[in-house]
């Protein structure tokens, strides 16, 4: 039976009661939809006396740091400051700790872990809070936030700021700011870990912004943060050595010449590396073959991690984006015994038990984790059912070492569905189920996103909850969610940017409540607007799996065409977004707010003027003659917008010259 979730759009019904959180007094209306984080697992404590943090433009308190610390403490406790300010106009002083006298009556935030931390007695289970995690408390009248990382102080830092101040992180280029004449808070008890360790929503506005990523509580193995805002996952990479796609890095091509059994050849040119060629049937290296990929492979392993910092602790070793795997007799017997997936963990296996081994004799036993990815051809599990419908492993030599990291990349399953929908491709209902039997670790990369057309909608929120509840219980400690990776400029990824790092951090979170929340944050007066057509592209797409049985979201399949967008549709949304615009446009708005509301709402009417321009010739077959004039439009509206992109490869300068547009 299928479980398709309408989650999103039943909440996006419903009307949000106003913000009364923490007892901070606003000075001007608050949007309908602000309520209390439902974020802090920790919950509140039962004292019932509240803490006056800043009352009539005045403070009694001040924030303390410790003197020695680390770039992320500063950065949250001048990040405290800030936003008071920003809501209220007082000024918060900003100290080192050595410079305030602590007891129980002092007024202070601490920040990180100070000495008014140590006397506080103030204790948390650290370990329990997976790295990122954070505690805020109080001890009489001092407010205590600090995490097992710098990391995760910065993290409780931003908690404080949305939770107590009312301040929204919603856009790269945008938070909500209210305004406050008062901040009294009942004394706080909160412990909070996230769901998964790492968390990503991969989005080009935000991958260069590393305030706002680290606002969102993203860190990713790509773009560098900074100590300022956190760190970076110890992850490898160089400019010669992807996070991804990296076998090639390996076994390089040079070897090619004179072993081209070394490789998968397409037309002469090495695509990828054989994974069997000197490996034995045990699954260790065989060595009476004086060379090998295998043996090259780990030689490059231990250069890597030579020249790496001691706190790396991930080293992809992964396929190429490529389905042109080895086909010599050796790889396809193995595959056909073990499955694709099967070869590849046999052979990181070996890397990953003979890294450790010479980690530890020249090292000092240097943890090291060996991740690689369980994609495309690499995808299926090299499990068995017994007869009780228990997966077993194939045998001992694809069971994953402890220190490998299996990284899941559903690519073909039907996004439309959640991964254990009866709808969905059979073998992604058992995908992690059946990994489990043979690993430990995994990680998950998700996509969200239409590769060939970004304009064309793409729903998938109404999966997310499902699909990060099972990706938490099969212990799943990365989770990545890839966008428009190249594009900063798309109503739908900044929606989705904003829920995904709530939901990431805590799955009991809900889509739909989130999803209401940044839009009335985000789009304001024109709200109800842009709730109407989201809700209106939900319902359509659920229309077109009735209508058409062969409609997917699998990726690599062409659903923008005339065939599955009724042009009645697109009018009607163009004309509900555009009566949007007017409105707002007509409106007594500061022009500054007004023009800014307008550009945000023309941003969501963008797609559905692409979508009825890239099928202008199968909507308007009998008369063509505005095809042009209506082109130049949409693409110099686009343009000025900040769009660059109508696909991952394709750049909208180019499509005219692709449409046979002078």
């Amino acid at each position: 039976m299928r479980k398709i979730l309408f989650e999103i759009l039943a909440c996006m019904l419903v009307i949000s009661t106003l913000f009364m959180q923490t007892g901070c007094g606003k000075k001007n209306d608050t949007p309908e939809s602000e309520k209390p984080s439902a974020s802090d697992k920790g919950g509140e404590s039962e004292r019932s006396e509240k803490m006056t943090i800043f009352k009539n433009n005045t403070t009694e308190y001040t924030i303390i740091y410790p003197d020695k610390a680390k770039e992320a403490e500063k950065n949250a406790a001048d990040n405290i400051s800030k936003y008071v300010y920003k809501v209220s106009g007082v000024k918060i002083p900003v100290k080192q700790s050595r410079f305030v006298v602590y007891d129980k009556n002092a007024k202070i935030i601490s920040v990180g872990n100070t000495s008014a931390l140590e006397k506080s007695g103030v204790s948390a289970d650290y370990s329990a809070l997976k790295g990122d995690g954070f505690i805020i408390k109080s001890v009489g009248n001092g407010i205590f936030i600090n995490g097992s990382t710098a990391r995760g102080t910065l993290y409780g830092a931003y908690e404080f700021i949305e939770k107590y101040l009312g301040v929204k992180f919603l856009t790269y280029d945008y938070e909500y700011i209210p305004k406050i004449d008062k901040c009294e808070i009942e004394s706080p008890d909160i412990e909070e870990a996230p769901d998964f360790r790492y968390r990503n929503f991969m989005i080009g506005g935000y991958n260069n912004d590393k305030d706002f990523m680290s606002k969102l509580r993203f860190v990713n193995e790509y773009h560098t943060v900074g100590d300022k805002f956190g760190g970076n996952i110890g992850w490898y990479k160089t400019k010669d050595v992807a996070a991804n796609h990296n076998s090639l890095a390996y076994v390089s091509t040079e070897y090619a010449a004179k072993h081209p059994e070394f490789f998968s050849m397409v037309n002469g040119t090495p695509v990828e590396i054989c994974q069997t060629y000197g490996i034995t049937e045990s699954g260790e290296i065989d060595e009476s073959v004086e060379l090998s990929p295998i043996k090259i492979a780990l030689e490059s392993l231990k250069k890597f991690v030579s020249e790496s910092s001691g706190d790396t602790e991930y080293f992809m070793f992964s396929q190429q984006d490529t389905q042109k795997c080895c086909a010599c007799a050796k790889c396809i017997a193995a595959a056909e015994k073990y499955t694709r997936g099967g070869v590849n963990v046999r052979f990181v296996n070996i890397l990953a038990r003979e890294i450790q081994k010479w980690a530890d004799a020249e090292l000092n036993g240097r943890k090291i984790k060996v991740v690689t990815f369980a994609y495309q051809y690499s995808e299926e599990a090299p499990v068995t059912i017994d007869s009780e419908g228990a997966y077993k492993p194939i045998d001992d030599t694809v069971v994953a070492e402890d220190n490998v990291y299996i990284r899941m990349a559903t690519y073909f399953c039907n996004n439309y569905f959640s991964l254990e929908d009866s709808a969905q491709i059979a073998k992604y209902r058992t995908l992690y189920k059946s990994w489990s039997a043979v690993a430990k670790h995994f990680m998950a990369w998700d996509y969200h996103i239409d590769y060939y057309n970004y304009f064309n909608y793409y729903p998938t929120m109404q999966t997310w909850k499902e699909n990060l509840r099972l990706y938490k219980e099969v212990g799943v400690e990365y989770l990545l969610m890839q966008s428009a990776q190249n594009e900063k400029v798309g109503w739908q990824a900044n929606l989705e940017a904003y829920v995904a790092s709530k939901l990431m951090w805590n799955t009991d979170r809900s889509v739909g409540e989130l999803t209401d929340e940044f839009i009335t944050y985000y789009y304001g007066a024109a709200k109800d607007y842009v709730k109407k057509y989201k809700t209106d592209y939900d319902l359509y797409y659920r229309a077109l799996f009735d209508r058409f049985p062969d409609y997917t979201l699998k990726l690599g399949t062409d659903r923008s065409n005339a065939k599955y967008y009724d042009l009645s549709f697109l009018l009607k949304e163009e004309e509900l977004m555009t009566a949007a615009i007017d409105k707002i446009s007509a409106s007594d708005m500061e022009e500054s707010e007004k023009a800014e509301l307008v550009r945000r709402l023309k941003i969501v009417r963008a797609p559905t003027k692409f979508m009825i321009m890239y099928n202008y010739n199968s909507y308007y077959f009998d008369d063509q003659s505005g095809y042009r004039a209506y082109t130049d439009e949409v693409l110099s509206e686009l343009s000025s917008l900040g769009f660059t992109r109508y696909s991952e490869g394709s750049l909208l300068n180019q499509f005219k010259a692709n449409n046979g547009i002078a």
